[in-house]
């Protein structure tokens, strides 16, 4: 019942800062808006809508179109009531993709262009978004971005450090190859889940363990969950659970099995209520409100699309999913690292065994559970395969879930001197 209540609480939350956001006046907006469009059409330096940072690697893939379509969101504008705006989330739409229609509002504003709502998601981006843009323009965003994400994962480092758990920093940086933080740091879409993910992880990390007792780290999951719901446009949010939670694995040591594999289902619950539930309120108010008869019929058309395994004509299998995620990462600087890390991690346990050392006493009872959270991205594909197989470039960031736990389980793995650090 209190989480129900945070729920409900959260989505009335959400709902009134969108509000807020969307009363903000536009024509700052749209000026920095239109001084971004010369970095995009060719005028200062040519970026397509899929732009690569290092051509032929599709990890480092930008999706301009969607920040075009965040972009067009934010600058829209409407005679409609406050409230209807917030519901709908209206952008500018063209014959073209947003990223033509970005650089024909920056030609022409939003003369000739239509109004499309997309009431599904929350756009709770524009929380943010919106006011760095009556400041700043989308090229100085990104280089906030880049700083700020920097700064994070800086943080995240120095906080494993603090709580004695420096053999996880290898760990976490393997796990970041799979996100890419150039990339991330150049796209609005992609920086939702990266920012919350490492958000979480600082809070885990730097707030008092006493925080976190009993039910409270459910609900901070529940709370995380919530969050990833209202800002992110469905890039990789499994993310946001999985990276956090390995490290509350290694936070809170469990001292049975059967209570890590318990805390592994309550906070995993609890994200999933967060995140569905977040999700299912912001369409009850589009219900309610958006006064549109095509909603439901669109909405529940979008989510058996993006959960089928059906793309265009074709019908795709499970393999085909794997196959398009995992070839993302099918680059021989990538095999390189993976190759010096396993090579890495057997040097240590024979050194550790040389040399005497023991197992840690709480690592039988991580295993099974940071195993099963590696497999966690695999499952969400499973669930997604056409939203998975479609935009595999995006998507496959994933992966660094299962990346961070099974190279977290290998230091369960490894000999060690002092017993304390293990705990």
């Amino acid at each position: 019942m209190k989480s129900f209540a945070i729920l409900i609480c959260g989505i009335i939350l959400g709902f009134l800062l969108l509000l807020a956001v969307y009363s903000l006046p536009i024509a700052p907006m749209a000026k920095n808006v239109k001084a971004s469009i010369p970095a995009l059409n060719g005028e200062w330096a040519s970026e397509g809508p899929n732009e690569q940072l290092v051509p032929g690697y599709l990890t480092t893939q930008l999706d301009n179109s969607t920040d075009a379509a965040m972009m067009l969101h934010a600058v829209h504008e409407s005679e409609q009531t406050l409230t209807m705006r917030a519901v709908q989330g209206s952008r500018y739409i063209s014959e073209g993709s947003a990223f033509h229609t970005l650089q024909m509002y920056g030609e022409v504003g939003s003369e000739g262009l239509e109004s499309f709502p997309v009431s599904r998601y929350w756009h709770g981006y524009l929380l943010f978004l919106k006011p760095l843009l009556m400041v700043f323009s989308y090229m100085d965003i990104r280089m906030l971005l880049t700083i700020v994400q920097g700064c994070m994962m800086t943080g995240v480092i120095a906080g494993l450090c603090r709580r004695r758990l420096g053999r996880l920093t290898p760990c976490f940086i393997l796990s970041l190859l799979c996100i890419t933080p150039m990339a991330a740091g150049f796209s609005l879409q992609y920086s939702t889940a990266f920012c919350t993910l490492l958000g979480a992880m600082l809070l885990l990390l730097y707030l008092p363990p006493s925080r976190f007792d009993g039910n409270r780290l459910s609900i901070f999951f529940l709370l995380v969950g919530m969050f990833t719901s209202f800002v992110d446009y469905l890039t990789y949010p499994v993310a946001t659970f999985g990276m956090p939670f390995v490290l509350c694995v290694f936070l809170f040591p469990a001292n049975k099995v059967a209570d890590e594999w318990k805390r592994f289902i309550a906070c995993g619950l609890c994200w999933a209520l967060g995140y569905f539930g977040m999700w299912a309120g912001k369409w009850i108010l589009a219900g309610i409100f958006g006064r549109e008869p095509w909603f439901w019929a669109n909405l529940l058309a979008k989510i058996s699309e993006r959960s089928s395994d059906v793309t265009g004509q074709v019908r795709i299998s499970y393999f085909d999913v794997l196959k398009a995620v995992l070839s993302i990462f099918v680059k021989r600087v990538y095999l390189m690292v993976g190759v010096v890390a396993v090579v890495g991690w057997i040097a240590m346990v024979i050194r550790g065994r040389c040399k005497g050392y023991s197992m840690p006493s709480a690592a039988p009872g991580k295993w099974s559970v940071l195993a099963c959270v590696a497999l966690l991205p695999f499952a969400w594909f499973f669930c997604t395969q056409n939203h998975t197989y479609n935009h595999a470039y995006f998507t496959a960031r994933t992966v660094a879930v299962s990346a961070f736990a099974a190279t977290a389980l290998l230091t369960c793995l490894t000999p060690m001197a002092d017993e304390r650090l293990a705990k």
